[in-house]
């Protein structure tokens, strides 16, 4: 049995085909600056485009921020403070903004709000869960929360960053800090 495509991949995909495929074989050869400078790049496009997309259906969502913080933070206590392998820490933390999400979509339908007032309901959130993980003491506080730079070579501890950030989080292979 074989696999058919009904239509031909459109013209205009192929250059972002052709950039990932070149990613894919090439991120692993560079040296942690570029890593680190693709992975930002190609993490505020990503940013870019959920914009994008809520935009093109009308909606201004300000609670971008709720999801990045709570998915890296998630991602950054699972794995420094639970010892969690990271690929599943991701998953999980992805996993959490994404229960967030769906329990502020079902608010927003079931109390039918649009326009300026999903607005305000996404941001009051957003700040909701500020003012909690300002004030809780697992996750540091106002201070933030610490992760241990590890050498994959050595296996041993090389500088302590402040965890939460989406490099640190997205990487299993972390920086040192100069």
């Amino acid at each position: 049995m074989s696999i058919r495509l009904t239509r031909p991949i459109p013209a205009n995909l192929w250059p972002a085909l052709g950039f990932f495929a070149v990613a894919a074989v090439a991120g692993p050869l560079l040296d942690s600056f570029w890593q680190s400078l693709l992975t930002l790049v190609l993490f505020y496009a990503f940013m870019g485009l959920t914009w994008n997309l809520m935009m093109s259906a009308g909606l201004l969502s300000l609670g971008h921020a709720l999801f990045l913080g709570l998915g890296a933070y998630a991602t950054a206590v699972l794995t420094g403070a639970g010892g969690l392998n990271p690929w599943l820490s991701i998953a999980a933390g992805a996993a959490i903004s994404a229960a967030v999400g769906a329990a502020l979509t079902w608010i927003g339908g079931r109390f039918s709000v649009r326009g300026v007032q999903f607005a305000l309901l996404t941001i009051a959130f957003a700040e909701l869960f500020r003012v909690v993980f300002d004030n809780w003491d697992a996750v540091g506080g106002t201070g933030g929360f610490f992760l241990r730079a590890i050498n994959p070579d050595t296996n041993q501890p090389l500088a302590t960053l402040r965890g939460g950030t989406v490099p640190l989080a997205l990487h299993v292979r972390q920086y040192p800090v100069l």
